[in-house]
């Protein structure tokens, strides 16, 4: 048995930040509704793109969620990980 299969994960919650729901109840309903989160892009100007649609999260603030003395070098870093940390 190598290390990789040793190793044990603990889910302590679930959450969801998406086009169709930011929470997971929002986001289950959104699921089992049939929602579609796919439309035109409006939090910037996309006219000089060629594609105009977008699956965005709305009525998400980020400042609801982070400490309001936290450096905003960071946040930079700190957003710049967790993509990598959610593919592990």
């Amino acid at each position: 048995m190598t290390n990789l299969e040793k190793k044990r994960v603990v889910v302590t919650g679930l959450g969801a930040i998406t086009p169709i729901g930011n929470n997971l109840a929002e986001y289950w309903q959104g699921l089992i509704g049939g929602r579609n989160g796919i439309g035109p892009i409006t939090l910037f100007d996309a006219a000089r793109h060629d594609c105009r649609i977008a699956g965005e999260v709305k009525g998400f603030d980020p400042h609801d969620y982070l400490i309001a003395k936290m450096p905003s070098a960071w946040i930079a870093l700190l957003s710049l990980r967790s993509p990598r940390a959610s593919k592990r």
